[in-house]
């Protein structure tokens, strides 16, 4: 209980003296203290009477601002008075404003001193600061002698005019220049000195595939690894269609190419044609890398689309090589077949009617022609023919024998060896047949029949033509024959 008594007893002994401080107090409500070149800042303060006596107040800010030896072009106080009742507080604004020439990123402090001329004990006085920032362009530029249009393949010059706004020297100033999205790109250093103007002139040349459209020239300057300052315009890039077509012409034997390389040398893409004459004769030996687009009787078109810089390349090709190659072969092919179907052994059977009459009894002679048709001599070659049992005949050899002669149920077999045929030699072996004929009309004899061995010892056999005999009446040829004589 005592303890408690005396706690009460302390406070309020102490009560009094806490609200029994003498003056004035100064507090920021806002400010704004971090200021660009050129720029002026502001502080907003509340002064508060602390006392319950009334004070009148004198606002005066640093007399030193303003001053040639200052940074500070000047500090402004508003209101520099008035009157401030007891436990009150009023609102003070103060506009304050760095020199143009004073160096950036440095802080430069003031100051504002409230005094009562009632009270010369009361007097207080509040610190102000500002930091003065280097420029957001440090560096001014700008483009200047731009042309509005520059075609493709041509110079871009301009200018870049410059001015150091710091007031110090700059050195190793990093610039870099960009046209387009990839059509230039350039960097150099520079240097400017305190407060120095610069025009640098520059000079580009154009890639010739350089877009028909609006170009951007961006410029932008760094310094210590920040950006000092950037300027940018803009300019348009003429349209230029411009084909280079060059025809090359190889020439062989029966074999004509043509060649047709086309190339867009401007900067848009573009159609062309190319034309060539092709006769109807020739189109059927000609070949083409791509098809072509149209045709109008003899002239055939192509069509080319080429982007910038993009190269199309037409061949035409005219070759009667593989005609001639194929008809080569086919001549051959016929030179082989000839020669192994007429290049041989041939035997040709030939019948020769002497006497005929409608009772049925003839009388005809049988020649057979056999010819080495070879280019070489035939050596051990046999003759073999026949004549059918119908005919039953009684056969008379006017020159040349059989060497053997024999009857069978087939009729009538006979066979000649020849010891040699040389190259060209032809031997006939004629015989004589009369028969009496059992039947009235055309009657077809058997093919004669040869045969001999090759240097290979394969046996070869070839056979003569068909032959008929006409029994009782007159054969076709013979009725010919009559008709002429008559």
């Amino acid at each position: 209980m005592k303890r408690v008594v005396l706690l009460i007893a302390l406070t309020l002994l102490l009560l009094p003296a806490a609200f029994a401080y003498d003056g004035v107090a100064i507090t920021e409500i806002e400010s704004y203290t971090q200021l660009q070149p050129g720029e002026a800042g502001y502080y907003i303060l509340e002064i508060e009477n602390l006392d319950a006596k009334e004070y009148t107040l004198q606002i005066s800010a640093d007399p030193y601002a303003g001053l040639p030896s200052s940074y500070l072009q000047y500090v402004f106080v508003e209101p520099n008075y008035l009157v401030l009742e007891g436990h009150s507080t009023a609102e003070l604004v103060v506009d304050l404003e760095p020199r143009e020439d004073a160096p950036t990123q440095k802080r430069y402090r003031t100051y504002i001193e409230a005094t009562a001329l009632n009270d010369e004990d009361v007097s207080l006085t509040y610190d102000l600061q500002v930091f003065l920032m280097p420029p957001q362009d440090a560096i001014s530029l700008e483009l200047v002698n731009l042309p509005e249009t520059v075609g493709p393949g041509e110079e871009l010059s301009f200018s870049l005019a410059l001015e150091n706004k710091l007031h110090e020297d700059l050195s190793n100033i990093d610039l870099y220049v960009t046209i387009g999205d990839d059509l230039v790109e350039d960097s150099q250093t520079i240097e400017l000195f305190d407060s120095q103007e610069k025009e640098l002139t520059f000079s580009y040349l154009l890639p010739a595939y350089a877009p028909p459209e609006e170009q951007t020239i961006s410029v932008r300057l760094y310094y210590d690894d920040t950006l000092a300052g950037s300027a940018s315009a803009s300019f348009v890039v003429e349209e230029n269609l411009d084909i280079s077509e060059t025809v090359e012409i190889v020439e062989g034997f029966l074999y004509t190419e043509y060649r047709i390389l086309q190339e867009n040398l401007g900067n848009s893409q573009v159609s062309s044609s190319y034309s060539q004459d092709i006769p109807l004769l020739q189109s059927f030996f000609a070949a083409y890398s791509f098809d072509p687009a149209y045709d109008v009787g003899v002239v055939n078109s192509w069509v080319f689309n080429l982007e910038p810089g993009e190269e199309g390349e037409l061949v035409i090709t005219i070759n009667y090589q593989p005609f001639l190659i194929g008809l080569l072969i086919l001549l051959t092919l016929v030179a082989i077949f000839y020669y192994l179907f007429t290049r041989r052994v041939r035997i040709k059977k030939e019948v020769l009617k002497q006497k005929y009459s409608t009772e049925g009894v003839s009388h005809f002679k049988v020649l057979l022609h056999v010819k080495n048709m070879t280019n070489k001599p035939i050596k051990q070659v046999t003759i073999i023919d026949r004549l059918p049992k119908i005919l039953r005949p009684k056969v008379s050899f006017p020159t040349v024998r059989p060497h053997g002669t024999e009857k069978g149920e087939r009729g009538l077999r006979m066979m000649w060896k020849i010891s040699e045929l040389v190259a060209g030699e032809e031997r006939i072996l004629p015989y004589e047949v009369e028969a009496k004929l059992q039947v009235i009309g055309a009657i077809s004899l058997p093919k004669a029949l040869g045969k001999y061995k090759n240097k290979g010892k394969k046996m070869v056999q070839f056979k003569s033509n068909s032959s008929h005999l006409y029994s009782g009446v007159a054969s076709p040829k013979e009725k010919k024959r009559k008709k002429k004589k008559s």
